[in-house]
């Protein structure tokens, strides 16, 4: 697979993004895929080459692309627009004859240049403009830091089953070396008997400062304790003059050693000579919600106990067991807390040990193939849905969509569910078969389909009723609009991942009036075969451990189709999950019509599922 990633970062940078962007084109490389990355021809830029600055092994191409660069004049927003549109600018350009199967970007941007890209958002914006959330739409799918950042993208209608949330990573190999803490700190000229509490990164971030002052009051409030030491590594020369003059303010500047920036490589060699290391952030909606920040999972690496302010964002990977949390903010306790660690080393090295052993899960290349296979089932589904369209489009189709009957279940529900003057919306309703029933019934009826073909069939064969092109999970009605929905015959069971059909309910819900109906009928996996070749797909389906929901890909007579398999319990569960009551299941065909549930669970091919708008 040629997977181009797109970057308006310098590199190699000093901010930690650089390294993130180079260590996952190494992992994607590493799986297998010709990898492309396009970064910025910008001014002020490290004069070093990319690959030796971060160590990182040159299974991948960069390639920079010229820019519109005043950005080095000053911090002026129109300077940083003008070199972000130019560079996508130039970047179009040179993919214009180019093909690749994967663009992939942390620039929310490119969507306005591009359409289809796979996007990692690494923080929001205070107020998400409209503009902003379509820049997220028109993207194939979002790959999230945390929860928090899915959960907002999600209340602004960004389908759930194209987010996925991967935390940020580490380089084992690089973070867990064998030396000595008194060694290292013989080759870093650090003192070899002080106690050293250590920080590694930037002071500020996106001009937020991140904790370094509750650092220096926790020495404060520790001035009886001179063998401590606070070693400080990275920071902007302004940022650790300003710190610097805050200790000697407060009276403990002989306990601080500012390193400055140093070279990444020489970052797990500090980590290995502190005591204990330490994350004091502040209660911040930024750090709160949307980090991942690399140094965690490069303390975790290290094998040495962690401080850290108690964040939610953090507690996805941190927790009481792998590190010792505290209250943001609160210079007592971390104060309290240094103490603990220094003074119990049974805890400290349980502690550091279980970091160790948790961070194993937190690997570039396990992150690479989480949001591989992500981007693989997406692109899987895509095509999968595009073949079941073309075939439900073809001239047989049409043909035997086109055929006038009701089944039993069908015949059921209508009377039942859709009494005279009430307003039906028939979804997957193909060429107007179960459509033509419901308007006989007294009903107002809207029916839509995703096959173009079928819907100009249907209104070539039933002329007086609103037939439209439409998909079942961008439903184009004003909320509350309809009495009842139904599912024409299993067409939900058409929409690719599992996560669509639950879309599509919820799409569902959102037209029905209170009090409304949902109907539906789907392919029952339980249902025992009645034929010679139905016994032959049961049993491949028992050796794949197809017990569950799952997906089969059959042959009808005009063309293939993909299309998904429960069962009874499974789709009542989803039900429940968002909202419905009054759960009722009915058979399809005449025998089976009131039977029981459990007899249902077995013997429907494709049970029929009401549910109650509340």
């Amino acid at each position: 697979m040629k997977l181009i990633y797109i970057s308006n970062s310098k590199l190699p940078a000093s901010w930690a993004h650089g390294l993130q962007i180079m260590q996952m084109c190494a992992a994607f490389a590493k799986s297998g895929h010709d990898v492309e990355l396009l970064a910025p021809r910008r001014v002020g830029t490290i004069q070093r080459d990319p690959f030796d600055y971060y160590r990182i092994e040159r299974s991948f191409k960069i390639t920079k692309i010229p820019c519109v660069d005043f950005v080095f004049l000053g911090g002026n927003k129109a300077f940083f627009i003008i070199q972000l549109i130019s560079f996508l600018f130039f970047c179009r350009l040179k993919l214009l004859f180019r093909s690749y199967d994967v663009l992939y970007s942390r620039e929310p941007l490119v969507g306005g240049v591009f359409k289809g890209v796979f996007l990692e958002i690494h923080s929001l914006p205070k107020n998400m403009s409209n503009f902003y959330v379509r820049m997220l739409n028109r993207s194939r799918g979002t790959l999230v830091l945390t929860r928090f950042i899915k959960e907002r993208l999600v209340q602004r209608k960004i389908p759930v089953n194209k987010i996925l949330v991967v935390p940020d990573a580490v380089n084992l190999e690089k973070f867990d070396i064998t030396v000595s803490k008194e060694d290292a700190r013989k080759k870093l000229g650090i003192p070899v008997d002080k106690k050293i509490i250590g920080y590694v990164g930037m002071f500020r971030t996106l001009g937020m400062e991140k904790g370094i002052e509750v650092l220096i009051q926790a020495l404060v409030e520790l001035k009886d304790h001179k063998e401590i030491i606070l070693v400080l590594v990275g920071g902007h020369e302004e940022d650790i003059n300003f710190y610097k003059n805050s200790a000697q303010k407060e009276g403990v500047a002989d306990q601080i050693i500012f390193t400055g920036m140093v070279m990444y490589d020489v970052i797990p060699l500090y980590l290995k000579s502190f005591d204990i290391t330490i994350a004091p952030f502040p209660d911040r909606e930024h750090y709160r919600f949307f980090m991942s920040p690399l140094k965690i999972f490069e303390y975790m690496a290290s094998g040495r106990p962690i401080v850290s302010a108690d964040l939610p964002s953090l507690r996805d990977i941190l927790n009481n067991s792998n590190s010792l949390l505290v209250s943001p903010g609160s210079s007592k306790e971390l104060g309290a807390a240094i103490i603990k660690i220094l003074g119990d080393s049974s805890f400290s090295s349980r502690i550091a040990a279980q970091a160790r052993a948790d961070v194993e899960k937190y690997t570039w290349d396990k992150r690479a193939n989480r949001i591989l296979f992500f981007i693989e089932s997406i692109i899987k589904n895509k095509e999968a849905e595009r073949e079941n369209i073309q075939s439900f489009s073809s001239d047989l189709s049409v043909q035997e969509y086109s055929k006038r009957y009701l089944r039993a279940g069908e015949e059921y529900i209508i009377k039942r569910y859709m009494p005279a003057g009430s307003l039906v919306l028939d979804v997957g309703c193909g060429a107007g078969r179960t459509t033509s029933y419901i308007q006989e019934a007294g009903c107002g009826v809207v029916g839509v389909d995703i096959a173009a073909p079928l819907i100009r069939e249907a209104k070539k064969n039933f002329p007086t009723i609103d037939f439209r092109v439409m998909d079942a999970r961008k439903l184009d009605f004003k909320d509350m609009t309809f009495d009842t929905a139904f599912f024409s015959f299993n067409g939900i069971d058409n929409l690719m991942s599992f996560d669509e059909r639950t879309n599509a309910i919820r799409e569902i819900k959102r037209v029905l009036k209170p009090g409304g109906f949902f109907i539906y009928s789907s392919h029952n996996g339980l249902a025992l075969p009645r034929t010679k070749t139905g016994w032959k797909i049961i049993l491949n389906n028992l050796r794949k451990l197809r017990v569950g929901p799952h997906w089969r890909i059959e042959q009808y007579n005009f063309g293939i189709v993909t299309q998904y398999y429960n069962n009874i319990w499974n789709e009542r569960a989803r039900f429940v999950r968002l909202g419905f009551t009054n759960i009722e299941m009915v058979g399809n065909s005449k025998k089976l019509l009131k039977a029981p549930k459990s007899i249902l669970a077995f013997f429907d091919k494709f049970p029929i599922y009401v549910a109650q708008k509340p």
